[in-house]
């Protein structure tokens, strides 16, 4: 799922930030949602491991699915015995 554009090696810096801001008037999901339009304009990934909140079509459009759906399409059985990987990750599909 993960591949640089163009196909060639690229370096990529993973930033995180921890906790919950104790401020008045913070929204986390309006946050995380402009720091993941913020990604996906300059052609990054957020990692499988934080919160997220875009849509599957932000997603799809962040991450290539192109291998990924060729093989839940050969192994059918996949599509059943196994959520998408957008329903294990988006914690608005979990909800």
């Amino acid at each position: 799922m993960l591949q640089p554009a163009g196909g060639k090696d690229a370096l990529y810096v993973d930033i995180g930030t921890y906790g919950v801001p104790r401020v008045q008037n913070f929204h986390p999901v309006d946050t995380t949602r402009r720091v993941e339009q913020f990604v996906r304009d300059k052609k990054g990934f957020q990692m499988l491991y934080a919160d997220s909140y875009m849509t599957r079509e932000e997603f799809r459009a962040m991450f290539d699915h192109s291998l990924y759906d060729k093989l839940r399409e050969k192994y059918r059985d996949t599509t059943t015995a196994f959520p998408q990987v957008y329903d294990k990750i988006c914690r608005k599909a979990r909800i």
